[in-house]
C-alpha cells in the first residue's frame, strides 16, 4: 500500500467516527451556550425576586453582587475551557489513561481556585465595598449577599470542570441537564427562602444568596 492510499484512506475512516450533520453541530452547541447562560439567568430571576420586597438598596444589592460574582466565575470558564480542549484531544488520540489525568488535575485547580475566591470575597470585598460606597447600608447589604453567594464556588467551580469533561467527550446532553436543575432549582428555592413560603424561614435578600448557591449544589450532587 502506497503512502498515497494510506493518507487517502485516513480522512475517510475520521469521517465516518464523526457526525459533522448540522443537528449533530446544535446537539453540541447548544447545551453548552445554555450552560454559559445560566449564570445570567440566575442573576435575572434573583433580581426579578427581590424586587417583590420592594426594597431599592437589596436590589441594587443583589443585582451589584451578583455581578461581583460573576466575574470570579469568568476564571472557572477558563478551567473549564481548558479541561475541553485537552480532554478532546486525548479522546482523538484515544489516549484514555491522560483524560483521567487531566480531569484530576482539573479538580484540584477547582478546589483551589474557589478556596481562592472564597477567601477573596470574604475577607476582601468588605473594606473594598464599604470604602467605595458612600451608602452604608447598600455597602453592608452587599458585603452580606456576597458572603453568602461565594459559598457557591465550592459547588460552581467543579461543576465547571465537570462541565468541561462532558464537553471534551461530546456528551453535551449533562450540561443541558446541569442548566436546567441550576435554573429551575433557585427559581423554587427563592420562592421558598426569599419570601419564607411552605414554612421555610423569610430571608429575604440573604435567602436569594443561599438559594443560588444551594442550587449550585444541587447540580452538583446530580453531575456527581
Amino acid at each position: 500500500m502506497t503512502d498515497k492510499s494510506v493518507s487517502n484512506e485516513q480522512p475517510k475512516r475520521i469521517r465516518k467516527g464523526i457526525d459533522t450533520s448540522y443537528q449533530a453541530i446544535l446537539k453540541v452547541a447548544v447545551p453548552i451556550g445554555l450552560g454559559t447562560f445560566v449564570q445570567f439567568f440566575v442573576l435575572f430571576f434573583d433580581n426579578l425576586f427581590i424586587s417583590e420586597l420592594h426594597n431599592d438598596d437589596s436590589f441594587n444589592a443583589a443585582n451589584s453582587s451578583g455581578l461581583f460574582y460573576i466575574v470570579g466565575v469568568m476564571l472557572g470558564v477558563g478551567l473549564s475551557a481548558g479541561t475541553q480542549i485537552l480532554t478532546a484531544r486525548r479522546v482523538g488520540e484515544e489516549n484514555i489513561p491522560d483524560i483521567g489525568t487531566i480531569f484530576k488535575n482539573s479538580i484540584n485547580y477547582a478546589i483551589v481556585s474557589s478556596v481562592f475566591l472564597f477567601g477573596l470575597f470574604y475577607f476582601l470585598m468588605e473594606p473594598l465595598i464599604t470604602g467605595v460606597s458612600e451608602n452604608k447600608e447598600l455597602a453592608e447589604k452587599m458585603v452580606s449577599f456576597l458572603n453568602i453567594r461565594s459559598i457557591g464556588y465550592f459547588f460552581l467551580f467543579p461543576l465547571i470542570v465537570i462541565n468541561g469533561f462532558f464537553s471534551g467527550i461530546a456528551q453535551t446532553k449533562m450540561l443541558f441537564y446541569v442548566a436546567l436543575i441550576t435554573g429551575l432549582g433557585n427559581i423554587v428555592l427563592d420562592y421558598l427562602l426569599i419570601f419564607g413560603n411552605l414554612g421555610f424561614p423569610e430571608l429575604g435578600l440573604a435567602g436569594a444568596a443561599w438559594a443560588s448557591s444551594l442550587a449550585e449544589g444541587m447540580a452538583l450532587i446530580f453531575a456527581i
